[in-house]
């Protein structure tokens, strides 16, 4: 199954910094490691070690939001179909999920930039933050 890489992947923006770790390859060949201090952070956020773990400025989630097993074997154009499709409810996990972690970061900025916060999936997903 094709995935996506997060390894050296850095963002910076005035609203938020964005590091990433990413020890295994899907085989579970080793990638990167993690410093100590690091290690002891992720062991405490997800002491069962379930990826992603996600530290939301203190607040923290592990483990996937959806089961994306349904993507295996998609080809980029059948993916990009099924994100089209607004009633599938494997659209509606994955953009569920990514409204969820934009609602969660725009808490952290403060609701900014307005014209992200202020969608109406991610409005919708912050009411089910608590």
């Amino acid at each position: 199954m094709p995935t996506v890489s997060f390894v050296g992947a850095t963002y910076t923006s005035q609203y938020l910094v964005f590091d990433a770790y990413e020890t295994a390859d899907r085989l579970g060949q080793p990638l990167q490691s993690m410093s100590e201090a690091d290690k002891a952070i992720f062991l405490k956020m997800s002491p069962k070690s379930l990826i992603p773990a996600i530290d939301w400025g203190g607040l923290t989630t592990s483990g996937a939001s959806y089961d994306g097993s349904f993507l295996a074997g998609m080809s980029d154009a059948q993916l990009t179909a099924l994100l089209k499709a607004q009633g599938d409810s494997r659209t509606q996990a994955i953009l569920g999920s990514a409204n969820l972690a934009t609602a969660q970061l725009c808490r952290l900025t403060g609701g900014k930039p307005g014209d992200v916060c202020g969608a109406a999936g991610v409005k919708a997903a912050d009411a089910l933050l608590k």
